[in-house]
């Protein structure tokens, strides 16, 4: 037995080795591409921690405490989701949304999948985003979306697509919408929708980026950040969601809020993880996200259920 007790606990202490060296080679993520991929996987990384030091406990094995270190440093990323920013009377009194709310879904579709039209129309929500949107989802909005106009779509046999839809009985007031080529890769349309609630002018982004691996990633993340800017110095709200292909605890998420002047739509409301779909939540990333100025409240924020595609849906109510 306690032969066997031991054989365990190397084999733990090997494979929590393993998981340690991920931890500290993702903290180089931005040095080196490839390892984009690990830095991602902060939740997992410490949920295998965690499932190495209990048992190394119980057994009371000498190195179980080292790999503590490593577990805390995952779990420093993403528990901050969990607790709302500090809001002070100052930022509260900024607030130019009064009382009037708005409701917005985004989905990446996966392309094709037409079914989840019928599941968005039902969700009801004021303003709708879809991303890689294909010939068949075009041919299939205005019979599996009745309660929907259709104000932007461009489809594309790739990922690049994009649709942008307004509730037909919606109050607020919809001033002008647009496909923007504000990042890196200026052929993949951006949904952009200004609207006006309760006198104040929000600026809505639908925002879809290339893969972390890729380093022209960072540069779009800086070309949407000068975009905020400039919508705020205008007198704008500004709101961004969609496909960021990031973790909202990579480096280049935290440069997009501060060079942004933006805030973690996220914070307070924990993980709510969205891809891949079809895996368990404690499985699945948060890459679909939301990030919005100051003058912004999301009142509520949530995950849907998998409709198909390759990613959840989230939406999200926002206010004063």
């Amino acid at each position: 037995m306690f032969n066997n007790t031991n054989h365990l606990a190397r084999l733990l202490t090997f494979i929590g080795s393993l998981l340690t060296i991920a931890t500290l080679a993702a903290l180089f993520a931005e040095i080196n591409p490839q390892l984009q991929l690990i830095s991602q996987l902060r939740v997992q990384l410490a949920l295998g921690l965690l499932l190495i030091v209990l048992p190394l406990l119980f057994m009371r094995w000498q190195f179980a405490l080292i790999f503590t270190i490593p577990l805390l440093i995952n779990c420093a990323h993403f528990l901050p989701l969990y607790f709302s920013p500090p809001t002070d009377d100052a930022t509260q009194a900024i607030a130019r949304l009064t009382n009037d709310s708005l409701t917005i879904t985004h989905v990446n579709i996966d392309r094709d999948k037409v079914d989840m039209l019928s599941k968005l129309n039902a969700k009801g929500s004021d303003i709708v985003f879809i991303q890689e949107v294909q010939p068949p989802i075009v041919d299939a909005l205005a019979t599996a979306m009745p309660n929907y106009e259709v104000v932007l779509v461009e489809s594309r046999w790739d990922t690049r697509g994009s649709a942008l839809l307004v509730r037909k009985r919606w109050e607020g007031e919809l001033l002008s919408a647009e496909y923007l080529t504000i990042t890196t890769y200026g052929d993949r349309p951006l949904a952009h929708a200004l609207i006006r609630l309760n006198d104040a002018e929000l600026s809505l982004l639908s925002l879809h980026v290339t893969r972390p691996e890729n380093p022209l990633q960072a540069v779009e993340f800086a070309d949407v950040a000068q975009w905020s800017k400039a919508q705020q110095a205008s007198g704008r709200a500004v709101l961004i969601i969609g496909d960021f292909n990031q973790t909202p605890w990579s480096a280049r998420f935290h440069n997009l809020l501060a060079d942004g002047d933006l805030r973690n739509g996220q914070r307070g409301f924990g993980l709510q993880t969205t891809w891949p779909a079809n895996l368990p939540a404690f499985l699945r990333i948060p890459i679909d996200l939301t990030v919005h100025s100051d003058d912004i409240r999301i009142v509520e924020r949530e995950v849907g259920e998998n409709w198909g595609g390759d990613h959840r849906p989230i939406h999200v109510k926002i206010q004063n």
